[in-house]
């Protein structure tokens, strides 16, 4: 189990000097989540694609929210309304797809590593902005 995660950590930080800064920043979630959760090579196995899916379907989801939050609306009671109505689904849509990230999770992981997975979520975001914040890129 050390050797593996010594040698993950290891391939992360080689890989992570070529790299874009959008990938570095997921190579360093990467990461944080494995070194969290302390995945078995089984566990990471079924978790990494069904974690990347969900990757993939919360970024759409800002993306589109982000484009809906920066394009002007109408300054009229129905565009204020169909905005807010546009903000709703794409905050349900997320939650959604953490329930199902969370029950497609169910028969890899036990309860507490999934729950785990939430609480190793927040604290990486909230590790980046100390980064940030302190000029540590």
């Amino acid at each position: 189990m050390k050797k593996s995660t010594i040698l993950i950590f290891l391939f992360m930080g080689v890989t992570m000097l070529a790299q874009h800064p959008r990938e570095r920043l997921e190579a360093l979630k990467t990461a944080f989540i494995t070194r969290e959760l302390q995945l078995t090579a089984e566990e990471a196995k079924g978790f990494w694609p069904i974690y990347e899916n969900y990757s993939s379907t919360l970024k759409e989801l800002r993306r589109t929210q982000v484009r809906s939050l920066l394009s002007e609306p109408e300054k009229s009671e129905a565009a204020g309304e169909a905005f807010i109505e546009q903000y709703l689904t794409t905050e349900r849509e997320q939650v959604n797809a953490t329930e199902k990230l969370l029950t497609d999770l169910k028969g890899i992981l036990p309860a507490y590593k999934r729950a785990r997975l939430i609480v190793a979520e927040k604290q990486f975001g909230k590790h980046m902005l100390e980064r940030i914040r302190d000029g540590r890129h």
